[in-house]
């Protein structure tokens, strides 16, 4: 079981209780769409997710993150982590110089307010790419 799903995350009736639930449950959510969303999971002290929220919603190929909203949404949840997660409707779940840049300032960002960026995924209706994995975030 993954670390940062301790305590699963009961939504719409349907419990994750890992990193492989988490997936195909953001898959289903997320990976049809024609447009990108930008969500974000937050986690308690205990690692265990106490929201689950798309925050921004964009084009056929971009999204705009703003931050500071993300940052009062964490402050609001008292969370202690966060997961980022979006699409790319075209399915090429290569992340963007963009798609790296924001994970990059926002990690940092998060850190100086005790907030620990646990993973970024990139999810199509049945692949994902997790910045984590690939080494652009440590823990």
């Amino acid at each position: 079981m993954a670390e940062f799903l301790k305590g699963g995350i009961k939504s719409e009736n349907v419990i994750l209780r890992g990193k492989s639930d988490l997936i195909s449950y953001l898959n289903l959510r997320m990976g049809y769409l024609k447009h990108e969303e930008f969500r974000v999971i937050f986690l308690n002290t205990n690692n265990i997710i106490v929201g689950d929220e798309t925050l921004f919603c964009g084009t056929i190929d971009r999204s705009v993150v703003y931050p500071r909203l993300i940052m009062e949404r964490a402050f609001s949840k008292n969370a202690k982590g966060i997961i980022f997660v979006h699409n790319h409707p075209s399915g090429n779940l290569t992340p963007s110089k963009k798609d790296i840049e924001i994970t990059t300032e926002m990690k940092d960002l998060f850190e100086i307010v005790d907030i620990k960026l646990l993973d970024h995924f990139i999810v199509s209706e049945n692949e994902y790419y997790s910045f984590y994995e690939n080494g652009f975030i440590e823990r």
